[in-house]
């Protein structure tokens, strides 16, 4: 049985998914994972999955915003 993944995207925004995972398709994953600190405040981070095209182009198929607890 194949399996099943689940996507949901938050309600405030941090997850955007564009595009569904395809079969077969090759991904790549890019993470800022912004370390540096404001005074009490965490950095944004930020994880980007494009899927892979024809002669080496890429397509954004979802996105992660937010904060590192």
């Amino acid at each position: 049985m194949p399996h099943q993944l689940m996507l949901d995207p938050s309600r405030g925004g941090e997850l955007s998914v564009f595009e569904r995972p395809l079969e077969n398709a090759l991904y790549v994953l890019g993470c800022d994972p912004s370390l540096g600190r404001r005074a009490g405040v965490g950095d944004h981070s930020c994880i980007h999955i494009a899927r892979r095209l024809p002669r080496r182009r890429l397509i954004q198929v979802a996105e992660w915003y937010g904060r590192w607890p």
